[in-house]
């Protein structure tokens, strides 16, 4: 998985080990020799700002960390108990985070629910495994291999969807500029 965050581009290595490294790039593609591990293996991870979220499934309940774009834990995460999260993405006002449950719950950045999250059974076989937004639309991607991107307004109202007729498989993230 990758995100931009300003000028820089971060890479996610997602293979099934406890620790996942994040590679910071420049935007000339140079690697810039920065590693970092995260304490807790991330399924998803966003970023605005000076912070990085990630998504974690750690016992018993699974967690929202926030880290520096350093890498350095800030001390600060939040329990997410609604359902096991995976995809997440924020605005710089809110968070929205998938749950397994096929839900997108919609939080404040310092945690706390808005009480607001929509369903996205209707249109999605999957829950959301990749999710992005442009500060009008959510972009979600599930794990299968139709290629479809859905698209929902912020609010959650279901906008549409349509194929990536010039990837094949499954995308498994999406970013937007």
């Amino acid at each position: 998985m990758l995100f931009r965050s300003n000028a820089t581009l971060y890479i996610w290595n997602s293979s099934n080990i406890s620790l996942s490294q994040t590679f910071i790039n420049y935007p000339e593609g140079k690697y810039s020799g920065t590693t970092f591990d995260l304490s807790k293996r991330p399924y998803g991870m966003t970023s605005y700002g000076k912070y990085i979220w990630t998504s974690s499934h750690d016992s018993p309940y699974p967690y929202i960390n926030k880290y520096w774009l350093n890498g350095t834990y800030t001390n600060n995460s939040f329990m997410f108990i609604d359902a096991t999260p995976s995809a997440i993405t924020t605005n710089g006002t809110y968070m929205w985070i998938a749950g397994s449950n096929k839900l997108i719950y919609k939080y404040w950045l310092n945690g706390t629910s808005t009480g607001q999250s929509f369903n996205t059974s209707s249109e999605m076989l999957y829950p959301a495994w990749g999710m992005t937004n442009n500060n009008k639309f959510l972009f979600l991607t599930i794990n299968d291999l139709t290629g479809r991107i859905y698209k929902y307004w912020l609010n959650g109202t279901y906008f549409g969807d349509f194929n990536l007729t010039v990837y094949s498989g499954a995308p498994d993230y999406i970013l937007t500029n």
